[in-house]
């Protein structure tokens, strides 16, 4: 069967016919046609032996002028997509801005053959940075929001004169870690430390 488009725009498959229109008005100078090998949903999937065999009427000359017959060709028709195998590596909850992801399928993919959509879900990760300069080892790196880390607010508000509030030089924020709700929270999720920062008016 050959690909076709019918009048209103949708694809077709019909019985291949080289006496057809659509097979001759695309002959070349030579009275070569190509035509497309309707496959998709109409051969099952498997390993084939193509060979194709062309006979014409017969004018009268000798008998191998009027038939024609190609070499066997191997192929193989393979319908299943491949599927994502496992988990994405690295095999942990979080990982370092930079760092390479690497996902297995279920089958060899043809990167150079094909466009390849990767989404990245980034969803209820939080930064999770050191609030002090040179006072720890935490690198910045995106967390999940279910992770505890010490809280530290900050206010573009003035907070000169409240208590533990601390402006220090270079810095366009006013910042507390001590006396938040009575006390240094030192294991809070982001959902906690947010509340917790709002509730002193500042985030």
């Amino acid at each position: 069967r050959t690909e076709i488009v019918n009048d209103d725009g949708s694809a077709d498959s019909l019985t291949i016919d080289f006496a057809a229109e659509y097979a001759y008005k695309e002959e070349s100078d030579y009275g070569y046609s190509s035509l497309k090998w309707a496959l998709a949903n109409k051969v099952p999937e498997g390993t084939y032996e193509i060979r194709v065999d062309a006979e014409c009427d017969q004018l009268g000359g000798p008998a191998d002028m009027d038939s024609y017959s190609t070499s066997i060709l191997s192929g193989v028709i393979d319908l299943t997509p491949p599927e994502q195998y496992g988990a994405a590596l690295p095999l942990r909850e979080s990982i370092l801005v930079g760092e390479e992801i690497a996902a297995v399928f279920t089958e060899p993919v043809r990167c150079e053959a094909f466009d390849l959509a990767v989404t990245v879900h980034l969803d209820g990760l939080s930064m999770a940075l050191c609030g002090q300069t040179n006072k720890c080892s935490l690198k910045p790196k995106l967390m999940p929001q279910s992770s505890r880390y010490g809280v530290r607010c900050c206010s573009e508000e003035d907070k000169g004169g409240v208590e533990d509030w601390v402006k220090n030089d270079g810095c366009d924020v006013w910042a507390k870690s001590k006396g938040l709700d009575n006390g240094c929270h030192i294991a809070e999720t982001y959902e906690d430390a947010k509340a917790l920062c709002e509730m002193n008016g500042a985030r």
